[in-house]
């Protein structure tokens, strides 16, 4: 026990790095982590993960780490992410142009749209995205057949072209075929589809130019999702209308909303995020609440029965982000079955619902999780002083069965301990690879060290069934 105390005295943690936001698309996931680096994992058939190939990955693989990045949004098959000189960058499917690229070819890593360096924002919707610049400008391109990009005539815009010029806009939400923005004023606007009253328009109308839903000045927040809406105010309420058949608007009913209406009567709301068919909100106490389709386990509850009205999402406290998959609408099914979320300072991303291509990034494919799972992307570097540039990747974490590890030079043992200091393995390297076997070792987490002739360096392995 003394000897665990010592090592860990002797060592330099990485606490300070965590992961600091997540984007969920069709069956593929973004996180970006506070050391401005982002990483990617799930179905890439079309090169949405960024990573340079077409290959599924089922562990969080890092896009480009030549560039430091600050924000991201996926779309259904497609993503965007803005650097830290302000600059843009898409990639993954491009048939409607959401790339912004000017033209309709599909990338399988960043690609940088334009010369602009002044982006603050991205959001991503089904198959276009809404962007703003420093000096509070909205800009769109994509699919604009409903008149989700915002501009007059309905044809897909292939490069971004600005909303409204003029216009100041505080935030905006690109969702399934819409969008919903604030302006500088706190008024409501919304433009594009409206088959299901998702722009709160009851005539069903739909409108190729910003329309204004309400100009009472106190709203602050919107999440557009899949044919339905939601809505923040100033006093700490939700709103949200539209389509309504998985229970998504929180109503307690499975009725079409024409019009805003109020969720409950929490007045302590600080945060919305809306799916293809389901929606969390977080609370000032850091509690997350969910509501909505849940076929796949994704609202975390335990179960696969809907929830029309919101639910307490249990064991999940100090909730700081959540990323409800955006989905993708084919054969008459809204296809988002999986969520990400972050509780503060997150040294690994917490996940629910189906995996069946990897896009839980637990390690693995196929099989639901209904209740959230807090291991995924574990930040486990604890490194020595000396051995700072020291190289050792070890996989998979979380581990099964057998656990590998890789080094830049041979290391003169590994060594595997309980976190009450106990040693339970002890290997005699002869090697910069190896494998140990961790198929008899209970769940639970582990510090794997790895001993030099110049230092130690120190890893976090979490062990799963």
């Amino acid at each position: 026990m003394c000897v665990f105390l010592i090592i860990l005295a002797s060592v330099k943690i990485s606490a300070q790095i965590h992961w600091k936001n997540v984007y969920a698309g069709t069956e593929f996931s973004l996180a970006l982590r506070s050391d401005s680096t982002l990483w990617s994992w799930g179905f890439n058939g079309n090169g949405q993960l960024g990573l340079g190939h077409k290959n599924l990955s089922n562990v969080p693989a890092e896009i480009n780490s030549s560039i430091k990045w600050i924000a991201a949004d996926v779309g259904a098959i497609h993503a965007a992410a803005i650097a830290g000189d302000g600059s843009l960058w898409s990639w993954g499917l491009n048939g409607n142009g959401q790339l912004g690229l000017g033209n309709t070819t599909e990338y399988s890593s960043p690609q940088k749209v334009g010369t602009d360096t002044d982006w603050t924002q991205i959001t991503a919707g089904q198959v276009h995205c809404l962007a703003l610049k420093q000096d509070s400008s909205l800009w769109a391109w994509g699919y604009n057949g409903t008149g989700a990009a915002g501009i007059e005539t309905p044809s897909d815009v292939f490069s971004p072209v600005e909303i409204l010029p003029g216009t100041k806009w505080l935030t905006a939400s690109a969702g399934g075929y819409h969008s919903l923005a604030v302006d500088e004023h706190g008024n409501l606007w919304a433009w594009g589809d409206n088959g299901t009253s998702q722009l709160g328009d009851p005539s069903l109308t739909q409108s190729f130019t910003p329309a204004l839903i309400s100009d009472s000045g106190d709203w602050v927040d919107v999440s557009a999702g899949f044919q339905f809406s939601l809505a923040m105010k100033s006093d700490s309420t939700i709103w949200s209308w539209g389509f309504n058949g998985n229970g998504q608007l929180g109503h307690g009913t499975n009725t079409i909303i024409k019009s805003p209406a109020k969720i409950g009567e929490f007045h302590d709301w600080v945060k919305i995020f809306s799916g293809a068919s389901y929606t969390f909100g977080i609370r000032e106490d850091g509690s997350v609440w969910g509501w909505g389709f849940n076929s796949f386990g994704q609202l975390g509850t335990g179960d696969i029965t809907q929830k029309t009205s919101p639910v307490l999402i249990h064991g999940m406290e100090n909730v700081v982000a959540v990323a409800p998959a955006k989905g993708l609408y084919y054969g008459g099914s809204v296809y988002g079955i999986h969520t990400l979320m972050l509780t503060e300072d997150a040294e690994s991303i917490c996940v629910a619902g189906s995996n069946y291509t990897g896009q839980l990034g637990t390690g693995n494919t196929g099989g639901n999780i209904y209740n959230f799972e807090c291991s995924v992307g574990m930040i486990n570097e604890v490194e020595n002083p000396l051995l700072a540039e020291e190289t050792v990747i070890i996989f998979p974490n979380p581990v099964n069965d057998l656990l590998h590890f890789r080094c830049e030079r041979e290391p003169l043992g590994f060594e595997i301990h309980d976190f009450h200091g106990n040693l339970i393995r002890n290997v005699k390297m002869t090697d910069k690879i190896g494998v140990i076997d961790f198929s008899d070792i209970p769940e639970g987490i582990y510090i794997a060290k790895l001993n030099f002739s110049d230092g130690m360096v120190i890893k976090k392995v979490i062990k799963t069934k």
